[in-house]
C-alpha cells in the first residue's frame, strides 16, 4: 500500500504501518531520492515501481523528442545513509534491473550516494561494490 503527499512516497504494509519513505528532489538535470526506512519484501513492489516509472521519465527525457513535456533530468541519485534494511529483491534489482536500463540509456547514470552501513555491507557481500556508482558524499536533506 502507498500513500502520496507533493514529494514523499511512503509505503505502508497491511496493517498501514510505514516501512518507508521516499522524497524526490529535482536540481537542474539530477533527481535525488532521499530513501529512509526498512525495504523489505513486503514493501519492495512500491520500491520498485517507482524505479521503473523514474527510468522511463529518465530514458524519455534522453529521446530527444520536441514534443515530450516529462520532468527531466538524466541522473538518478539513490541517498541510502537513512535505510536500515534492504532485502536481497531490491539489491539484485539495483544492480541487475534498474543499472542495466541505466546503462543502456545514452547520458544516463545512476548513483547511490552515502549508503547506510547495512546496505554497504549487504552490497559489499554480494560483491556489487564494483558495479555501481557508489558515492560517500556531504549532501544536505
Amino acid at each position: 500500500m502507498r500513500r502520496v503527499t507533493n514529494n514523499k512516497l511512503e509505503a505502508l504494509d497491511k496493517k498501514g504501518n510505514l516501512h518507508f519513505y521516499i522524497v524526490e528532489v529535482q536540481n537542474e538535470n539530477m533527481l535525488t531520492l532521499f530513501v529512509s526506512g526498512n525495504i523489505i519484501n513486503e514493501t519492495f513492489y512500491e520500491f520498485d515501481d517507482e524505479m521503473r516509472a523514474l527510468l522511463s521519465a529518465c530514458q524519455c527525457t534522453l529521446c530527444k523528442n520536441p514534443t515530450c513535456n516529462r520532468v527531466t533530468f538524466n541522473t538518478i541519485i539513490l541517498e541510502l545513509s537513512e535505510v536500515n534494511y534492504i532485502c536481497s529483491e531490491a539489491l539484485r534489482a539495483l544492480l541487475i534491473k534498474y543499472q542495466r536500463i541505466i546503462d543502456d540509456i545514452e547520458g544516463a547514470s545512476m548513483i547511490i550516494l552515502n549508503p547506510s552501513e547495512e546496505v554497504y555491507e549487504k552490497l559489499e557481500g554480494l560483491g556489487y561494490l564494483d558495479s555501481l556508482d557508489i558515492r560517500f558524499e556531504d549532501y544536505g536533506r
